[in-house]
Parts: C-alpha cells; sequence; structure tokens
C-alpha cells in the first residue's frame, strides 16, 4: 500500500483540500498519509468506511492505551488531556453524563435572548467603518462565540482575550513542531482554570446569572457536580474545562466564516435563502457539510488489527477520520459539490456520530442560525473586499477555516 504524502502547508490543500479528498476515495479509499517526516495515519476517506470506524468498539480514543512517539508528545499536556474526547466508556459516559445538561436543547434556547444581543452589537460596531469594509472573522465570527462560550462556563469578561490567544495557538495543528509551541497555552491554560476552580471552591467568586440564563453557570456547576455519588476529578474539571473553551470556540468561527463565503461564491443560494428565511435550518446543515470546520476527526487509534475497505489496519495504529471527505461522498449525496440550502435529506457527518456526537451542536446550531440571519438582515448586498485568491486559511490538518474575511458591504 504506498503512502500518500499530505502536505498541509501546500496553500492548494488549505486552500481546496475536496479535490484531494476525491481523489483519495476514488484511488486510495483506506491509505497510510504521512504529514511531515514524522507522522503517519491510516485514513478513511469514504463515507460507509467512515460510519463504520466511528462505531467501531475495536477502536479506542483513550491514547494511554498506545505507545506511540503522538501519544507520549500529548501527555505534556498534563492533566489538560484528562477529557471526555479522550476516554472510552465507561469514563466517557460519567464524564459525558456530568456535562451534557449544559448543552440540552431546551437550556441552549435560554441563551437565545443574549446570542442575539451580541450578535447585533458586533455587527452594529462593524458596519460603523466609514470604508464600508469589515473583517468578518476578528470583527464578527471570532467575538461573537468566544463570548458566549466564556459566558456559558462562567469566565470573567476581562480574561476573554487571553483565553482567544491561547485557544488559537492550541488550535494550531500542522505537526509535531505546532503541537511542542502549544504547550505553553496549553500549560497557561491550565493555571487560569486551577485558579479560577480554586476561587469557586472557597466561595470566592461570584458571577450574574444574568447572561447565561436562569441557571448558574457551567463551571460553577462542575465543581459542584455529584450524580450517584460520582464527581468529577481535579483534572478532569481542569481538562473538561479547557475542552469545552477551546470546542465551544474555534468549530464555530469556521462555520459562521466558511459558510459566509460558500454564500458568496454562490450568490443565487445567498438570494433563495434570503428570500425564504424559512430555509435557514436547511442552510446550516448544508453549510456543514459543504465546508464544515473539521475535515478530520479528532485521534482514534485501533486496539486489534482492523480490516476495512478490503485493507488491513495493524493494531495501535493511528486513524484519520476523513469527515471533510465523507461529507463530499457522491456515493451519499447527490451533486456532493454544489451548495444547496434546501438540500433534503442531508445526514452529514460534520458532528460525528456515535456516543462522541459532539456535545456542544446544539449551541452550534444555534449560534450561527442567528449569526446569518443578522448577517442576511444587515448586510443584503455584502461581497469579497478581495481577490478570492487572496484569502488566507488557518494552518491546521484537523480543522478547516479562514484566517481572515474581508467583507464590503
Amino acid at each position: 500500500m504506498p503512502v500518500v504524502r499530505l502536505d498541509v502547508a501546500d496553500p492548494q490543500y488549505r486552500t481546496d483540500p475536496y479535490p484531494i479528498f476525491a481523489r483519495m476515495r476514488a484511488e486510495a479509499p483506506v491509505c497510510e498519509i504521512a504529514v511531515g517526516r514524522l507522522m503517519r495515519f491510516w485514513a478513511v476517506t469514504r463515507y460507509d468506511d467512515v460510519v463504520s470506524l466511528l462505531k467501531d468498539e475495536r477502536v479506542t480514543k483513550n491514547f494511554r492505551q498506545v505507545r506511540r512517539l503522538d501519544t507520549r508528545i500529548m501527555h505534556l499536556f498534563g492533566p489538560l488531556n484528562a477529557h471526555m474526547l479522550n476516554a472510552d466508556p465507561p469514563d466517557h459516559t460519567r464524564l459525558r453524563g456530568l456535562v451534557m445538561k449544559g448543552f440540552t436543547a431546551s437550556y441552549v434556547d435560554e441563551l437565545r435572548p443574549r446570542i442575539e444581543e451580541v450578535a447585533e452589537e458586533l455587527l452594529d460596531k462593524a458596519l460603523r467603518r466609514r470604508d464600508g469594509t469589515f473583517q468578518l472573522v476578528r470583527d464578527f465570527a471570532a467575538p461573537l462565540p468566544i463570548t458566549i462560550i466564556t459566558d456559558v462556563l462562567g469566565v470573567p469578561v476581562e480574561d476573554r482575550d487571553r483565553f482567544q490567544r491561547w485557544t488559537d495557538r492550541l488550535a494550531a495543528f500542522d505537526g509535531i513542531v505546532s503541537v511542542l509551541r502549544a504547550i505553553p497555552s496549553g500549560w497557561a491554560l491550565m493555571r487560569y482554570f486551577k485558579r479560577l476552580v480554586r476561587e469557586h471552591r472557597e466561595g470566592r467568586f461570584t458571577l450574574s446569572h444574568a447572561r447565561t440564563g436562569t441557571r448558574p453557570d457551567l463551571l460553577t456547576a462542575l465543581v459542584a457536580a455529584e450524580e450517584s455519588g460520582d464527581k468529577l476529578s481535579p483534572d478532569e474539571l481542569l481538562a473538561m474545562s479547557g475542552l469545552l473553551l477551546l470546542a465551544g470556540y474555534e468549530t464555530t468561527i469556521s462555520l459562521i466564516s466558511n459558510g459566509t463565503l460558500a454564500l458568496l461564491d454562490h450568490p443565487e443560494q445567498m438570494e433563495q435563502l434570503r428570500a425564504n428565511p424559512s430555509l435557514m435550518p436547511r442552510a446550516i446543515e448544508e453549510f456543514l457539510r459543504y465546508d464544515g470546520p473539521i475535515v478530520w476527526g479528532t485521534p482514534r487509534w485501533t486496539t486489534e488489527p482492523i480490516t476495512i475497505g478490503g485493507v488491513n489496519i495493524p493494531a495501535h495504529s493511528p486513524l484519520a477520520i476523513g469527515l471533510g471527505s465523507a461529507n463530499r461522498d457522491p456515493a451519499h449525496f447527490p451533486d456532493p459539490d454544489k451548495l444547496d440550502v434546501a438540500r433534503t435529506p442531508n445526514r452529514h457527518l460534520a458532528f460525528g456520530l456515535g456516543i462522541h456526537f459532539c456535545l456542544g451542536a446544539n449551541l452550534a446550531r444555534l449560534e450561527s442560525e442567528i449569526a446569518f440571519t443578522a448577517l442576511l438582515r444587515h448586510c443584503p448586498h455584502m461581497r469579497l473586499a478581495v481577490p478570492r485568491s487572496d484569502l488566507r486559511w488557518k494552518r491546521s490538518i484537523p480543522l478547516r477555516g479562514l484566517a481572515e474575511l474581508p467583507i464590503a458591504v
């Protein structure tokens, strides 16, 4: 089996990886990919194979079960890795159960007025520029989710800028060097949450509940969490806080910015959505499918040899689950490279599948629905303010998102 070398720094891949994914599905749907000189993964790119692996109990997310260079590096992040994305049942079941009440559809809907308020404030400020342009990522797509997730977690307003810097560095993963560079940010984040948790435990922290609906913030709830006599350990509490911050922020930025670019590339779809706002829920699902924020799933390893797609994958092999490729598989999506805001059915895999289905899916959907509704209302004639070829994309293996998106209104 030949090794496919995937250069995530290649401008062609970063700008549009989907033709590359199409060739992989056709010619090597299960193959080894090399990222840099030291990292290799078994990549799976067809929809049916991806679904099979996401449900396979012979696949683990607990990196502590596997002895490899990549898993040894993960240990350098210390307690920050003790979260549910790196756990299998029964630990995963317990950890997810302790936080899922904070992301139910009913609780998330309580946040709607606050999200609408923030979206309006951000756009009002952005549109005051005299030159008729604004930077969508910096001025809107990034501050909206960071404001909401820090509200939900119970992080003081004055600390948001620091959180944004730390999470940006932690998300910039394109090889071992970038992982090593992110370690100081990981430890800074851990020290911060240690202090914040200590203040909660000692009763020295107070935060108005007005911004998070009628319930206390999630960090307060986690500190006091007890279900069936089981509590979060100190390490698990730190890791869960960091995970919820990162996952609730970085991916939503890309959902909003990638979706906006998709509409700018397909003005007839933007006009259809503007003329028929009831299509917005379908449009959000299509943005997730067409150019979602996660192209490769979070790390997994085989616990024993697995045969998939006629290819034998050895035990203890790292897996690259091609969510972005699966969402463009023509075997499941007619005209997969076409944006269709009215597409139905749309069984995309942007939020994953099975026990690790994204906990924050309800929040991401609501934030993006409000964001796009506000954008289309305030910016009915928006267009790119720079040539399409000048757009910069973030340098990341698992994540796909724009570094900036200049808009003219």
